[in-house]
């Protein structure tokens, strides 16, 4: 793989990547890590090119529902501080809450 494919490869993970809405919020998390893991991993890539634990906590926050992300947005001063595990768990809360939502409502309580 060369230096440039593999610069494409991170940057997609950086600004492309979604959750998709049937799977669970630690699923994706793993997800992240494991995908920044075989990155880091991957022969012939730029040694100066690094996904800093920052950069992989911005891109599960920017990849959960917009809701979701103003909720945690008005309970937490700074996201960047925040523990990883911190905004997992509250995403969730936020995806447990939405579907026993749905299910109230499809079951017309």
């Amino acid at each position: 793989m060369s230096p440039a494919t593999w610069a494409n490869q991170v940057a997609f993970l950086l600004e492309q990547v979604q959750k998709q809405v049937q799977m669970g919020v630690r699923d994706f998390a793993q997800r992240l890590k494991t995908i920044a893991r075989y990155l880091k991993e991957m022969p012939s890539r730029d040694p100066l090119v690094i996904i800093t634990p920052t950069q992989l906590h911005r891109v599960f926050l920017r990849s959960m529902p917009w809701k979701w992300q103003e909720n945690f947005a008005r309970t937490h001063d700074d996201p960047d501080v925040c523990p990883f595990t911190l905004v997992v768990d509250f995403m969730q809360q936020e995806r447990e809450f939405k579907l026993r939502m749905q299910s109230q409502l499809t079951q017309g309580g």
